[in-house]
Order: structure tokens, then C-alpha cells, then sequence
């Protein structure tokens, strides 16, 4: 017999074992993956549907194996494990146990329900035997419902199906889902902040050409309350982090709106403000009952301005827990930023008044106009400077100089100092550029700014 003789035979045989497998289907339980990772549980009633590849002759028996995530409750089969048959119904009942059999020829009989005892390790099964008289052919079909107290389910979980003939010979097996675990909660963000303040007084946002005192963060937000195993009452907190530096202090309950776009009604209670401070908004919604199923819900978070500047945030992360007493759950989400709408460039060393180095920024105004340049600095000793007015502008299409004595003048620095400092310029983006460096005894050694970082 040559190679290729061979090949075929076995290829021949893998196929024929292939075809011996029982196709076993369910329609899944869905849990709450949450409510199972914190023990919750879901009783159900199963309907477990099999199709047989292989005949299984009479007086075979058929076992369904559930894995260690199903528990049974006080179900039973009738005395004996005896099935009685209602062939106009195509239907056969032995206690808590239904089989349905449709136009089947076939019958089963000698019901067994095992409950395991799972702290030994040991599985819950259902056997039955194709009752004397016709088989089961290839292809055929059938269902199996149980009834009364049903299973428990702690978590995603599977049946399996094995046959053996009246001789334990092995028929056929099959593995078919019976619940799977899923995402109760969900978290993303659909409309960032994305508020551009107006950059001579730092009040109000520019929006298409015109002024507003407020911005709108939209977020999804959902809480699947049609899971089985289900987180109850869940509550959610939203931490919105970025550089609040300053402009946010006299905020209060009232200057945040929330709602829930898909129902078009309003939150069970308002979200409280539970922090603000340079660096984090904390909010909290109570039971957040904003929508049943699993649609997104629209969560809209209205900022509205108070007192004081507008922040030049930078990014603002999203983080979205979700909790119920001390379980809870964390999501996050870009939530946009607040942008100046100016260049604003920053150079975070710019150490001024040390003997033997000097320190300059050079600006290049691309424009044929002069424009305006706002200072601050923050200092190594946690002080801050300015924002001051620089007291000269930028000469249009002209590369201007700013040495270190023009900036300890203007914050009234009379020793050395390492600061980091920020030029606020009146010009859209890209149409000044800076170029900073250190000259000493050494040499020149060039300063990295934001504006090269790509920071603003």
C-alpha cells in the first residue's frame, strides 16, 4: 500500500470519529458577571436540546453531566425513574422531568438524577435508557426540560452528553453552553469636554463664534438590570482627572446637570458633588436606575462656569466605579480637555539669575501682526508668579528675545530662582514658535519646551 493509500484511510477514520458527536444546545442563561464574581446565584428551569449523529440502539444509556457551576435543587423523577409517554403530545414525563420527542419514534425510561456532593468534587448528573423497543436513528432529535425547583447557576457553565449501548460500549458525546457570564455594567464616553476658553479674559468658551459658560461631557453609562445574578441597587461614582488648578474652587452640587438621554428623564437623585480640588471632580450617582436592558444610556454631564478662570486642563480622564456596598467595579474613558485658545507655550527649567549662565527664549512671530504674550511661573519652592502681562508684544514677522532679567523683572525676582514658565500668546496655534536655551562658560545647551513635546 503506497503513501497515499494511507493518507486517505486516515484521513478516512479522523473523519468518522469526527462525525460521532451529539450536537447538544441551549439557549444560555445570561449572568450578571459582577453578581457571580461577588457569589450571587440564578435559579433557573433548563431546556436542554440534543441531536444525535449516530444510532443509539434500544436499551442504550444516555447520560447529562452539568460541571461544577450547576447545582441541583429538590427536583426528582417519578418512582423508579419511570417515564409515561403521551404520544399524541409526543411528550414523556417522569416527575420534574419532561422529554419532548416530537414525531420520534423512540421512548426513554429508568429516570436517574444524581446530586453530587459538590464538596467532594463530585458532578450532578441525569441518566436515562431509550426504552425497549425502537432506537434512536442518526440524526434524530429530542429535548429535555427540567421542572419544579430546577439548577442553580454560580457561573458560566456546560452540559455534557455521553452514550454508552446496553453493553457500555461508548456511543457518542457532546458538550452544549447553558449559561454564559456577561458585563452587568459598562462604561465609555461619547462626547468629550472639549470646551476652548476665550484667551483674553479666560471666562467663557468660544463656540462657533460665540460665548458660552458651559460644556457638556456625554457618557455611557449602563447597568444591565435583565442579567440573572444580578448586582442590586448599584450606585456610581464618576472622578473626572486634570488640571482643575484654580478654577473650579466655588463649585457646588448645583453647577453639574445630569440626565439620562435615552429615557428622556432625570436621574433618580441628582449627582452630588462629592470633591473639587486642583486635580479631581468627584461626583456620585445614587442607584443608577437611568434605563432597563442593555442600550446605551446616554448620561449627560452639564458643566456650568462659576467664579474664577476657566482651567487649561489638559487631558481629562474619566473613571466610572460602580458599587454596591463594598463590592464595586472600575471603568475609564477619555473625557476630552479644555484647551486656551491661544499658544500657549511652556518651559518647564528656566533657571534665571545664576552667576555664569543666562537664560532666553527666542519667539518667532509667523504673522505680520504683534501680539500679546501673558506670563506665569511657578517656582522649586512651590511659589507661583502672574499671570502678568509681559509688557511688550511680539513684533509681527520678527524673532524677538526674552532674556532672563526681562523675567525676573516682571515677577520681581531678586536672587536665583528655577522656574517653570508659561507664555500665553494671543495667536492661534502654530503662529508663534519658541526656541529656549542656557549659555554658560561651556557652552550653549539647548531647553526642551512644551510646544516640541507636543504638551499643548
Amino acid at each position: 500500500m503506497n503513501l497515499f493509500k494511507k493518507a486517505l484511510i486516515a484521513s478516512a477514520v479522523v473523519a468518522s470519529f469526527g462525525a460521532s458527536a451529539a450536537t447538544v444546545s441551549s439557549t444560555p442563561e445570561q449572568l450578571s458577571a459582577e453578581g457571580v464574581s461577588i457569589g450571587n446565584t440564578a435559579t433557573v428551569n433548563p431546556a436542554i436540546d440534543v441531536v444525535v449523529s449516530t444510532l443509539h440502539p434500544a436499551a442504550s444509556t444516555i447520560t447529562l453531566t452539568f460541571d461544577s457551576n450547576v447545582e441541583f435543587g429538590a427536583f426528582a423523577a417519578a418512582a423508579g425513574g419511570v417515564v409515561t409517554n403521551n404520544p399524541g403530545a409526543g411528550t414523556g414525563t417522569s416527575g420534574d422531568i419532561v422529554f419532548s420527542y416530537g414525531t420520534g419514534s423512540f421512548t426513554f425510561d429508568n429516570v436517574v438524577i444524581t446530586d453530587g456532593v459538590a464538596a467532594d468534587g463530585e458532578l450532578d448528573t441525569i441518566s436515562f435508557d431509550v426504552n425497549l423497543g425502537n432506537p434512536i436513528t442518526a440524526q434524530s432529535a429530542f429535548r429535555i426540560n427540567i421542572n419544579g425547583a430546577g439548577v442553580v447557576l454560580s457561573g458560566a457553565a456546560t452540559v455534557g452528553y455521553s452514550s454508552v449501548d446496553s453493553l457500555d460500549a461508548p456511543i457518542e458525546t457532546g458538550t452544549g453552553v447553558i449559561a454564559e457570564e456577561v458585563s452587568q455594567f459598562s462604561f465609555g464616553v461619547g462626547t468629550p469636554f472639549n470646551g476652548v476658553t476665550e484667551r483674553v479674559n479666560q471666562v467663557t468658551f468660544a463656540k462657533n463664534g460665540t460665548t458660552a459658560t458651559s460644556d457638556t461631557l456625554v457618557m455611557q453609562a449602563i447597568n444591565d438590570e435583565t442579567l440573572s445574578a444580578l448586582v442590586v441597587g448599584a450606585d456610581l461614582d464618576i472622578s473626572l482627572e486634570g488640571n482643575f488648578d484654580d478654577g473650579l474652587s466655588s463649585l457646588a452640587d448645583g453647577h453639574f446637570g445630569a440626565t439620562s438621554q435615552r429615557t428622556g428623564i432625570a436621574l433618580v437623585a441628582a449627582p452630588d458633588l462629592d470633591e473639587v480640588n486642583d486635580d479631581d471632580i468627584a461626583l456620585t450617582v445614587d442607584n443608577l436606575e437611568i434605563g432597563a436592558g442593555t442600550a446605551d444610556d446616554n448620561l449627560t454631564l452639564l458643566f456650568t462656569y462659576a467664579a474664577g478662570t476657566i482651567p487649561v486642563t489638559g487631558s481629562i480622564d474619566a473613571t466610572a466605579t460602580f458599587f454596591a456596598g463594598t463590592d464595586e467595579w472600575e471603568y475609564t474613558g477619555d473625557a476630552g480637555e479644555w484647551k486656551l485658545d491661544a499658544t500657549i507655550i511652556n518651559v518647564p527649567y528656566f533657571p534665571v539669575g545664576f552667576e555664569g549662565t543666562s537664560t532666553s527664549i527666542h519667539f518667532a512671530n509667523e504673522t505680520g501682526t504683534a501680539t500679546d504674550v501673558i506670563v506665569s511661573a511657578i517656582d522649586d519652592s512651590g511659589n507661583t508668579y502672574g499671570p502678568l502681562d509681559m509688557g511688550s508684544d511680539l513684533a509681527g514677522e520678527t524673532v524677538t528675545k526674552v532674556g532672563q532679567t526681562s523675567i525676573m523683572s516682571l515677577f520681581g525676582l531678586t536672587e536665583a530662582t528655577k522656574l517653570s514658565v508659561t507664555f500665553n500668546i494671543d495667536a492661534d496655534l502654530g503662529d508663534v514658535n519658541a526656541h529656549a536655551y542656557t549659555t554658560s562658560s561651556a557652552g550653549r545647551t539647548e531647553i526642551a519646551t512644551s510646544q516640541q513635546n507636543n504638551d499643548f
